[in-house]
């Protein structure tokens, strides 16, 4: 009898043991890795803040895409554009996703996804205009922002006297807005931005008519993160999440 009951003991022992194995490997299987996101969430309509107090936008809405993708979990904070560099270097954080364009200075510090957006410049016309590429810019009073890619841009698509140098495009509206310019050198983004909040008066012509890409930002000793989220965009590219993103974010 007391036999039986040792083995009843042992039996009993050996079936929790494995059932605690087994709870502890479902319990891992489920954990999901945990990715913080930096974001300077002032930059619409690739990242800003809406009404409710929401991190929106077409990169939020990319980086939420991968993350499905991958299974990640993603935790998102938002890092003032200064400060952000600096926070992935400190460990802070472990993906920049922030409408960052890849520049050679920059590769020197950090690691670049593949490039997932085109942000380069675009023109920006009054709805009334003939203004249809590049080429009608010529003759046209076209407005661009000081000491910018855009008027680098301006300089060799219009004639001298008809380029007009602006400190910001707030002012560049204004004069659009009273007819005094035709039309407006701006970075896509902005420029998509500035249409959605004033379509009446303007439209965007065209696409981008130069190349600065944006690419998500990885620390240069995380080779393994940056290989999967590369893996990722291209599989977003391919099943046209991509496109599709920016058609809703972008539409004009």
């Amino acid at each position: 009898m007391k036999n039986k009951f040792i083995l009843i003991l042992v039996f009993l022992f050996v079936v929790i043991g494995l059932w605690f194995v087994y709870d502890n490997s479902i319990n891992k299987s489920k954990t999901r890795e945990k990715i913080i996101v930096a974001t300077d969430a002032t930059y619409p309509p690739l990242e800003y803040i809406d009404d409710k107090g929401n991190i929106i936008g077409f990169d939020i809405d990319l980086v939420n895409e991968i993350a499905k993708d991958l299974k990640f979990e993603i935790e998102i904070k938002n890092i003032s554009f200064d400060d952000i560099f600096e926070a992935l270097t400190n460990k802070e954080t472990d993906i920049i996703v922030s409408s960052v364009t890849i520049t050679d200075e920059r590769k020197k510090t950090m690691s670049f996804t593949n490039p997932y957006l085109n942000a380069g410049q675009i023109i920006v016309a009054r709805k009334d205009s003939e203004i249809n590429s590049v080429d009608d810019l010529r003759n046209a009073k076209v407005g661009v922002q000081s000491n910018t890619t855009s008027q680098t841009e301006g300089k060799k698509y219009v004639e001298k006297g008809n380029l007009m140098a602006y400190p910001d495009y707030e002012l560049a509206l204004k004069d659009i807005k009273q007819g005094k310019i035709e039309a407006l050198i701006i970075d896509y983004p902005a420029g998509v931005s500035m249409v959605q909040e004033n379509n009446q008066v303007v439209k965007v012509v065209g696409k981008p008519f130069t190349s600065e890409f944006y690419g998500i930002v990885v620390a240069k000793d995380n080779q393994d993160l940056l290989n999967k989220i590369n893996g990722s965009l291209s599989k977003l590219k391919r099943n046209g999440t991509l496109d599709r993103l920016e058609s809703i974010w972008f539409s004009r």
